[in-house]
């Protein structure tokens, strides 16, 4: 069982934000960067994931790149009136650390740069899914707190040939999930797949002694959220083309799962 307290509130209350900053990808369901009553917090540009950083007091969010817009990374202190950019910033900066990631690795191009899933550490490293210009986790680590934190740039793992990464998390050994959710190569087809429920991809796992690997029996339609138990041996992932949520230990064995639906509230 997770302990009580801040680990369990803290991720909760950024889930619950997630759902107010979806809003803001349309239209604010309600007055913006209002307390009370609940409202919207706006300023975001197709908000896509979100994670806190207790360290630092900031919430990070992907702003997904899509017509135009987004592309970025955002980060919103309590008591702020709105969200300011982390990366690109001016305030950010690269320090490429050969310890993290791949060797020989560059920084993301800022023109390309297009965020998906994210999470940040116990170490206060910030991870990210990337799509702009290579299919690849960046890696940052996050400097200072509140209205003064920053991003420092230090390195990236590309994706083996043809994964598309959605989401990702972080064992306490540092070896990294990222849900495989649709072959770059099968867009088209590969969103009627998941319309019918049909396999598009799996979760993979990176380490450090050995690269990538498929977790075993993950295979999934759509594979979408992504997270790891307190001691980094159990997977839950989510499954949108099958509509259920899988629980299932890292070497492939005692896989659980349960059915879910969309319940539409009038």
């Amino acid at each position: 069982m997770p302990p009580p307290g801040d680990a369990v509130v803290r991720p909760l209350l950024a889930a619950l934000l997630a759902a107010a900053l979806a809003a803001c990808a349309s239209a604010p369901r309600g007055p913006c960067n209002q307390a009370q009553p609940l409202g919207s917090v706006c300023g975001f540009d197709n908000p896509e994931d979100v994670a806190y950083s207790a360290a630092s007091e900031l919430l990070v969010v992907s702003q997904f790149r899509m017509l135009g817009r987004g592309g970025s990374l955002a980060g919103l202190t309590p008591g702020a009136d709105a969200p300011r950019a982390l990366w690109p910033s001016p305030d950010a900066v690269v320090e490429a650390d050969g310890s993290l990631g791949e060797t020989g690795c560059a920084a993301p191009d800022p023109a390309l740069f297009h965020p998906h899933g994210i999470f940040v550490d116990a170490r206060n490293d910030l991870y990210v899914v990337n799509h702009g210009g290579r299919e690849s986790i960046e890696m940052f680590s996050i400097r200072g707190s509140g209205g003064a934190a920053t991003l420092a740039w230090r390195g990236c793992i590309v994706l083996p040939d043809g994964a598309a990464g959605n989401d990702v998390a972080v064992g306490p050994d540092g070896s990294i999930v990222v849900s495989n959710y649709l072959p770059a190569v099968d867009s088209v087809w590969g969103n009627v797949k998941i319309g019918l429920g049909m396999r598009t991809g799996d979760v993979i796992r990176w380490r450090r002694d050995g690269g990538w690997a498929h977790v075993p029996n993950t295979g999934a339609s759509a594979a979408n959220g992504v997270a790891l138990s307190f001691d980094g041996e159990t997977l839950f992932y989510a499954e949108t083309g099958a509509s259920r949520l899988v629980r299932i230990r890292l070497d492939g064995s005692d896989r659980s799962e349960v059915g879910y639906r969309a319940v539409r509230t009038t």
